[in-house]
């Protein structure tokens, strides 16, 4: 473990990590899905959740933030929120941006516990059962996903390394795979706070706050998919813009120390 609380962990089996009894469980945990035009994953999600999520936590809400999409996607999440109590919807009628959907999503959570994962089936649902242990455990307050191989094209890969070098610079938070959208926190995080950023620097700001309150974290290698379809904005110039304006605010805020 590093100084500032971190723990890289190995891969683990999620069959070998898998809670021994129903009361190595999770009290109840709010699963928070961004959706951006995602109609041919956002059902199978849901299905991998509901079979998965119950052999960690006791309780589950599923949260689809579907952010302004222009395809089925909303029509998808409307019947899914039919047809399972568990899943809610929460709908945004214009692209707000990938930070503005994660933050609603945690605005409206109502477990103790929060996980969040994009909605374009690149993760592996089934590996929240190892992120999970180290927390279930009691070892660690927080943990965060990291892409064990990345399964993006190398642009991507690139100007994900580059952001976690610059958000480390700035603000000083070191974590091995910033933009990794596998995360499981706990609620408190978000307790009398709202985080300002609206796009990719969310999670920056998130893992900022976390960071300030010592929490103990653990890094968890994930296996990450190449995206079959739909389309990412991470390499857009607009998104990347508005990332890098926002980095350089949180930057700002922080030499000021607020």
């Amino acid at each position: 473990m590093s100084s500032r609380g971190y723990c890289r962990m190995s891969y683990i089996n999620a069959t070998a990590c898998a809670p021994s009894s129903l009361e190595d469980r999770l009290e109840a945990l709010s699963v928070i899905v961004p959706l951006r035009n995602e109609e041919d994953h956002v059902e199978s999600i849901v299905r991998d959740l509901r079979e998965i999520v119950p052999q960690v936590s006791a309780r589950m809400e599923i949260l689809l933030v579907d952010d302004g999409s222009s395809d089925r996607t909303p029509e998808i999440c409307a019947r899914l929120e039919r047809a399972f109590s568990e899943v809610r919807v929460l709908t945004r009628r214009s692209d707000h941006g990938y930070g503005a959907a994660l933050g609603a999503g945690c605005k409206a959570a109502n477990s103790p516990w929060i996980f969040w994962l994009d909605g374009d089936e690149q993760f592996d649902v089934s590996d929240l059962i190892p992120l999970s242990q180290p927390v279930r455990e009691g070892n660690f307050d927080a943990a965060v996903g990291v892409r064990a191989r990345r399964g993006d094209p190398l642009l991507r890969r690139l100007l994900g390394r580059a952001w976690t070098v610059m958000v480390q610079r700035a603000i000083g938070v070191e974590l091995t795979d910033m933009n990794c959208a596998f995360k499981l926190l706990p609620r408190t995080v978000f307790d009398g706070w709202t985080p300002s950023s609206r796009g990719a620097a969310f999670t920056a700001e998130v893992m900022q706050r976390v960071q300030l309150r010592g929490l103990r974290l653990a890094e968890v290698p994930v296996r990450h998919y190449p995206r079959e379809s739909g389309e990412q904005s991470g390499a857009n110039p607009r998104v990347m813009a508005k990332a890098m304006i926002e980095l350089g605010l949180l930057a700002a805020r922080s030499r000021r120390g607020t």
